[in-house]
Parts: C-alpha cells; structure tokens; sequence
C-alpha cells in the first residue's frame, strides 16, 4: 500500500510497484491527483513464485512526478509464504 499526498496541482501520473529480488513485478498501480489537497491510498495485490527456497528481498518501489510525495511511514507490505511441497 502506498500514501500518496499531493503538494501542487499537477495531471501526470505516478507509478508504483514490487521489486521482487531486484525485479520489477507487474501489476503497475498508477495514482494521478489534480487538486492540491488530494491524497491518495493505492493499494495493489501480487501473488507468484519464488524461484528457490532461501533469503529473498521484496520491496516497494514508486515513481512519483513532480508534486507527488510518498508518504513512506504510512507505506507497508503483507507478505505470506505458503510452502509447496
């Protein structure tokens, strides 16, 4: 989940998305806001594979535009790893 606060009016939009091992994963949540005062909570769901069992990093990565700030304290992850056997 990503809090986007927007700090000038502005009609681009910013992206966001998990990096699994240092790839990018698909879907890519998009936020646009026009008005000063829009904030924005966008929340985006993965499910997928891990290649091999071991130490993997999962991290959000987001591009905002100009105007655009990620409020990261308010930013978080849910990770769930189901066994297969």
């Amino acid at each position: 989940m990503w809090d986007v606060d927007l700090t000038g009016a502005t009609t681009s939009t910013g992206t966001a998305r998990l990096a699994a091992d240092g790839t990018p994963q698909s879907p890519l949540a998009v936020f646009g806001q026009e008005v000063a005062t829009d904030r924005l909570m966008a929340v985006q769901t993965y499910s997928g594979t891990l290649a091999a069992a071991g130490s993997h990093t999962l991290k959000l990565v987001a591009s905002p535009v100009a105007n655009q700030t990620i409020q990261g304290v308010n930013c978080s992850i849910s990770v769930t790893i189901t066994e297969v056997v």
